[in-house]
């Protein structure tokens, strides 16, 4: 239940950081000589998924239903283009660079994965990009720092730190015999 709600914050924040950044150049992308038009301009994202999950796939699902919430729709205000490169490191690392060529409002990431692949295509900054469902972004190695503001300029999101030990004791409640996890937690 921690997971969940965890995840609707992160996917809550993605929406939020997402609005803002659509609407903080709102003015600047009218088109010439319609700036008194009422006509609200159609906002092109990418956003960049690593694989066909549930958990990714409901992630996907928040984030769309959070920039409705925001205003955006899609068919309406906005165009969304969805790349999934299924668990393909090399086939992710092509869709991030057409994303960065692309000429897109916004592109967003959905795990450690995609945020890593879209970040190193977009160094400078080409396009404005939102990340979710990542653990550790520090750890993540694509200059997001320790404190809150230590990021590039075009990079933004928040990070989804896992309660590992904590899923760690319920696993070994449900199976008391369990030795071996497969994994090293150090205390902490």
């Amino acid at each position: 239940m921690q997971t969940l709600k965890s995840l609707g914050t992160g996917i809550g924040a993605i929406a939020l950081a997402s609005a803002i950044l659509l609407m903080s150049d709102r003015p600047a992308r009218r088109p010439a000589g319609d700036q008194q038009s009422d006509r609200e301009p159609v906002r092109r994202v990418a956003l960049l998924q690593h694989a066909s999950q549930p958990i990714i796939d409901d992630g996907y699902a928040g984030t769309i239903a959070g920039l409705e919430e925001s205003g955006f729709v899609e068919g309406k205000n906005l165009e969304i283009v969805r790349r999934n490169n299924e668990g393909d490191i090399a086939n992710a690392n092509l869709m991030a660079q057409e994303i960065v060529s692309g000429g897109y409002d916004l592109a967003l990431s959905l795990t450690t994965p995609s945020l890593q692949a879209l970040a190193s295509a977009n160094k400078a900054g080409k396009v404005k990009h939102v990340f979710a469902m990542v653990t550790d972004p520090t750890a993540a190695g694509v200059g997001i720092g320790k404190e809150p503001l230590d990021h590039p300029p075009h990079l933004v999101g928040i990070g989804t730190m896992q309660p590992v030990a904590e899923s760690l004791k319920v696993a070994r409640t449900i199976f008391p015999g369990t030795q071996d996890t497969g994994c090293r937690v150090e205390p902490g």
